[in-house]
């Protein structure tokens, strides 16, 4: 399936091609059995211990893992999706923590939910190694959010290639991760004072993005109290390589314009709401400079950017601001200023984001403020006319959206809302609100419902300002919820109504 019919503005919705199943905006995906207390069974901490071997046509081609245990081992051993236990390259074996093999082959469990190792002979202290052909995984799965290959690297989830422990154990217990070649990995996790890595369970609970290969450009920025780990997949503008297009948007640019996008998104805190992120850049078909965006949240934070494989062409739009595509980098960071939201209630975070990436670079004052509030009248407009397309509630095509496809009219109809709620407390009520929406858990926290948000907020929040403007915005959904869109009174350029019975 391609993209929608385009609308006045490029920024509305931004799947390309055939980057098609989420739009293009945070990653949240229904939690895991890693995100709950699903066993009381004390395993110990997981101790990953993985060497990353070549591959045929690919610098990563084997992730060969030993997966070690201090109490008793779990049930089982397997991937968080279930069918990438079909690209074990060999048996798995039982082994002591030095690598010594203390008998036969561990059973293979093929069963979806289930799939993964048998390992619940091992005695305490075991460990087990195994194999995975990311390769193969990726060149037949060949999806952006589980495994793909980029030139000679690969992106591939942590679903794929970290199987861990099933059930995993309870409470927050993070894993360590040892790689032998730590140049070819990228990954979003923090690291111990050792230098290892650590893996939370939110790696499996929620969307994550990692890649792994001998990479195309590769730098480490500090901007507005954060760090930033930029990694170029596939055959760079910077490499002697052009066979990905002559017209590749340059590392240079790229980065200024990422500073620029972290500058927005410091607005509301002072600062950038994470202490570090990963960000990835993937080649993909098409004409604009930056083509989609991605949140990954599972580990950490991770953005992920499409950047057109050129050659590159910027259209000549006086009604599109920054139409080479840098708005998505402001909007998809600005996810990172709140904690995950279920996906059916995306009305909250993807409204707040649609409204931030037009908002944010006006007060961080880079542009005009009748500049930003154009651009939210054609977004609104198009809003509104896909509900009418779509025939839903704001509120079911929400919560259906992936099914109809109707992401511009939840986010637009969320965008609405923060526009009444601007109008009713100010720009600066909406930044406290969003303070205080920060405040209630951390980037990769269990998602959470918006009404349940903003209820915490309404009760909790140390500004007057942000209690006032959650209980407006509760009220606003309360009102608005079950009509095609919010009622906006915007008119259109041409002096007519932004939809039928406006004014």
């Amino acid at each position: 399936m391609g993209p929608p019919p385009r609308p006045p503005m490029a920024r509305l919705f931004f799947v390309v091609g055939t980057l098609v199943g989420l739009a293009g905006c945070a990653s949240l995906r229904p939690p895991s059995a890693a995100a709950t207390a699903e066993s009381t069974v004390d395993v110990g901490a997981p101790r990953w211990q993985v060497a990353l071997q070549e591959g045929g046509d690919v610098d990563v081609g084997t992730v060969a893992t030993r997966l070690c245990f201090d109490g008793m081992p779990p049930p089982r051993v397997g991937p968080e999706y279930g069918p990438a236990v079909r690209f074990l390259s060999d048996l798995p074996r039982p082994t002591d923590v030095t690598g010594r093999v203390l008998g036969p082959p561990l059973p293979i469990i093929d069963d979806g939910r289930r799939s993964g190792i048998d390992t619940s002979g091992l005695p305490p202290g075991a460990c087990v190694a195994f194999d995975v052909d990311v390769e193969a995984a990726a060149r037949a799965i060949d999806n952006r959010d589980l495994a793909q290959v980029v030139g000679r690297s690969l992106l591939v989830s942590p679903d794929v290639w970290l199987w861990r422990p099933k059930p995993w154990p309870g409470g927050n217990l993070a894993g360590r991760l040892i790689v032998d070649d730590v140049d070819r990995l990228a990954v979003p996790f923090g690291r111990d004072v050792d230098g290892a890595f650590v893996v939370p369970p939110s790696t499996f609970a929620l969307q994550s993005y990692t890649a792994l290969g001998i990479f195309a450009g590769r730098t480490s920025r500090t901007r507005r109290g954060a760090t930033f780990d930029v990694v170029r997949l596939g055959n760079g503008p910077n490499n002697d390589d052009t066979s990905n297009g002559n017209g590749v948007i340059d590392d240079d640019t790229v980065l200024a314009w990422l500073d620029v996008a972290v500058d927005d998104v410091a607005v509301p805190l002072l600062r950038f709401p994470a202490a570090r992120m990963m960000v990835f850049l993937v080649p993909a078909p098409g004409v604009r400079p930056v083509l989609a965006g991605f949140l990954g949240r599972g580990g950490g934070p991770s953005a992920l950017f499409m950047v057109g494989q050129g050659p590159i062409v910027v259209e000549d739009d006086p009604e599109i601001v920054d139409e080479d595509g840098r708005w998505v980098l402001t909007h998809e960071l600005a996810h990172a200023l709140l904690p995950p939201v279920v996906r059916s209630d995306a009305w909250l975070n993807e409204g707040l984001t649609t409204w931030h990436q037009e908002v944010l670079p006006a007060a961080a004052g880079r542009r005009p403020r009748d500049v930003a509030e154009a651009q939210l009248r054609v977004g609104l407009r198009t809003g509104a006319r896909r509900s009418h397309q779509d025939g839903l509630s704001l509120e079911r095509s929400c919560r259906e959206m992936d099914a109809r496809g109707s992401y511009q009219h939840c986010y637009w109809g969320g965008a609405a809302l923060v526009v009444l709620l601007a109008r009713a407390v100010g720009d600066d009520g909406v930044f406290a609100l969003v303070r205080a929406i920060h405040a209630l858990g951390p980037v990769d926290a269990a998602p959470q419902s918006a009404t349940s948000l903003l209820e915490r907020a309404a009760r909790t929040a140390s500004e007057p300002a942000a209690r006032v403007a959650a209980e407006t915005l509760l009220m606003l959904w309360r009102r608005h919820h079950d009509g095609l869109f919010p009622a906006v009174d915007v008119a259109a350029t041409d002096g007519g109504p932004v939809w039928p019975g406006a004014t």
